[in-house]
C-alpha cells in the first residue's frame, strides 16, 4: 500500500477503511516529524472545510460524503469508538435508546449516554449535544449490540430503557400523565 504523504490525505482516506473517528495522537504517531503546530493547521484547515468536526478534547471525526449537507456526524457513528478510546463502559440510553428502539415519536434533543464514570461531562456544540449519565454499575446482560454504519453501538435493552427513564426521570424532563380526551 502507498505511505500516505500529507495530514490530509491520511485524515480523508480513514472511512475508505472503515473508521471516522481520531485522536490528535494518532496524527503524532502516524506524522513523527511533523510540529505540534504544523498538525494541528492541517486539522484546523479541514474544520473550516466542514471535512472535520471535533467531538471531544483531542478527538476528532471525519465527516463522510453522506453527512457533509448536515454538518456533522450523528454520535451513534463514532460514540462506541470515543469511549473505547477513553476506556469507559457505556450504553446509549434513555430517550435516545427509546428512539432507537422505536419507542419514540420524537428525535430527542440530546444524545444521551449512559457511562461508568462521574470524569465524563456533557458537551453542547456544533449542532451536537451529548448528555452524560453517570452510573457506577453496566451491567452487560441488558444491553443490544446495534449497527451503526462505521461499527456498532450498545444501546440498553427495551427492559432497562424503561427502568433508566425512571430511575432518571429528571434528567429527561420527568414523567408526565398522559392527557385524557
Amino acid at each position: 500500500m502507498e505511505e500516505i504523504q500529507s495530514v490530509r490525505g491520511w485524515i480523508e482516506d480513514l472511512p475508505k477503511r472503515g473508521r471516522i473517528i481520531f485522536c490528535f495522537n494518532d496524527l503524532k504517531d502516524q506524522f513523527p516529524n511533523m510540529t505540534n503546530e504544523a498538525i494541528r493547521l492541517s486539522v484546523h484547515r479541514l474544520k473550516n472545510k466542514g471535512r472535520v468536526s471535533s467531538v471531544w478534547r483531542k478527538y476528532y471525526v471525519v465527516v463522510p460524503d453522506e453527512y457533509a449537507s448536515r454538518g456533522f456526524v450523528p454520535p451513534i457513528e463514532y460514540i462506541d469508538k470515543l469511549m473505547s478510546s477513553l476506556g469507559h463502559k457505556y450504553y446509549v440510553g434513555l430517550l435516545s435508546a427509546a428512539a432507537l428502539l422505536g419507542s419514540s415519536h420524537q428525535q430527542p434533543q440530546s444524545f444521551m449516554i449512559v457511562v461508568n464514570s462521574n470524569d465524563v461531562k456533557s458537551k453542547a456544540d456544533n449542532n451536537i449535544s451529548l448528555r452524560f449519565i453517570a452510573k457506577s454499575q453496566i451491567n452487560k446482560d441488558l444491553l443490544l449490540r446495534k449497527n451503526a454504519s462505521y461499527g456498532e453501538v450498545l444501546v440498553s435493552n427495551p427492559i432497562m430503557t424503561a427502568l433508566d427513564l425512571i430511575l432518571y426521570e429528571n434528567r429527561i424532563g420527568g414523567l408526565k400523565e398522559p392527557q385524557r380526551l
